[in-house]
């Protein structure tokens, strides 16, 4: 079937019984936000998670040819680094770095300790391997 095809019989659904969706829908309390397309401004939160999330799993994808294991375990680890990103700091001390995080909120602590850069070096593929297995 062409898509346009599809895309029409779904708006004559939609058109014949809008009235009985709207009234289920209304009983669940459901609310649908709808945002211009092209206009992030208007929903401009949960479009930059949407952007990062997409920002982050393009670079780590486009790395390397991922194992299925290191493939399914991606989008965790992307949402686990989104989670992680500062908000505010805890402390008015300079040299102090901690910071509430979006995991603060859900979970009252971070979900990991960031490593120090030079403490790790991953060269070889059987290395990175079994870092994405212990995890």
């Amino acid at each position: 079937m062409h898509l346009n095809w599809a895309l029409l019989g779904v708006r004559l659904y939609l058109k014949v019984s809008s009235e009985v969706i709207e009234s289920d829908i209304a009983n669940q309390d459901i609310e649908f936000k709808c945002i211009p397309a092209y206009s992030p401004h208007f929903g401009g939160i949960w479009e930059a998670a949407i952007k990062s999330m997409k920002h982050l799993l393009r670079r780590v994808m486009s790395l390397t040819h991922l194992t299925y294991e290191e493939f399914a375990k991606c989008p965790a680890k992307v949402q686990a680094i989104l989670n992680s990103r500062p908000l505010t700091p805890l402390s008015t001390d300079r040299s102090d770095l901690t910071c509430h995080t979006p995991l603060h909120l859900v979970l009252g602590r971070a979900l990991r300790q960031f490593l120090d850069q030079t403490s790790v070096t991953l060269t070889h593929r059987d290395c990175h391997a079994s870092t994405v297995s212990r995890s």
